[in-house]
């Protein structure tokens, strides 16, 4: 242990500008059925990890969409979705929740 700390000092000592890297970001795209017409548009949430807390990431989407891209997914985590239509005094109740993890290779969650 004290050879361990040793060489800790030394490595900070040497390496005093060594930063932490930041999060890298990747996409996931999100697909999902919608026939209904009595709605003005989307708003989904997203949480990361299964203890986060839902926050809205898009309440603009168009009630013609069927899909969106979450380009700020932390790589290698777990992301978790829940899709709402809206209209302008209403949001409807949520989706499924539907979960995916960005890896280097993109892939697509579908909602139900």
């Amino acid at each position: 242990m004290k050879l361990l700390k040793h060489l800790l000092f030394l490595f900070i000592f040497l390496f005093p500008s060594i930063t932490i890297p930041q999060t890298v970001f990747r996409s996931l795209t999100l697909l999902w059925d919608y026939s209904g017409s009595d709605h003005d548009g989307f708003e989904l949430t997203r949480k990361v990890g299964l203890t986060g807390t839902y926050e809205i990431i898009n309440s603009t989407i168009p009630p013609t969409a069927l899909t969106i891209i979450d380009s700020q997914v932390p790589q290698g985590q777990l992301v978790c979705y829940i899709l709402y239509a809206t209209q302008t005094t209403f949001r409807s109740g949520p989706s499924n929740e539907a979960c995916g993890v960005a890896l280097l290779v993109p892939i697509r969650v579908r909602i139900k």
